[in-house]
């Protein structure tokens, strides 16, 4: 998948992985540890294949709305550790990782944060959870 881009294209900045509807193909029981697993591949694959050997990159974890139920908060709390861990791991090849974490399925403020995590002005932070539509 990354590796045909690459030959066309040379590399990658930017990826957002969206595990919403990971979540709900895989059912209840089996929504958020598909979402998980299928982040963690994804991610793998995009760094392995596309930004350790070519300067890096930015890996955005896009998790399931929290209102798709308790499993998607759930999934949603597992991504914000796996972008945790990876963040640091990975920083050394300077690739981020960050999850964000929507309340709902409505969150306004999602479009324009995928688009300021991709942009020049995102490569400072990794390792983070964001969590659009949240009341402060």
């Amino acid at each position: 998948m990354p590796s045909a881009r690459i030959e066309r294209h040379g590399s990658l900045q930017a990826a957002v992985v969206d595990l919403e509807s990971v979540y709900v193909a895989g059912a209840a029981e089996d929504g958020m540890g598909t979402a998980l697993d299928t982040g963690w591949r994804v991610s793998r694959a995009l760094a392995t294949a596309a930004m350790v050997d070519n300067g890096g990159g930015t890996i955005i974890l896009l998790a399931p709305p929290a209102d798709l139920g308790i499993g998607a908060r759930a999934a949603a709390d597992g991504l914000a550790n796996l972008a945790k861990s990876l963040g640091t791991e990975w920083a050394r090849f300077d690739i981020r990782v960050v999850a964000v974490c929507p309340r709902d399925s409505e969150a306004e403020s999602v479009g324009d944060l995928l688009a300021w995590l991709a942009s020049d002005s995102g490569t400072y932070v990794t390792g983070c959870r964001f969590d659009p539509g949240v009341q402060v």
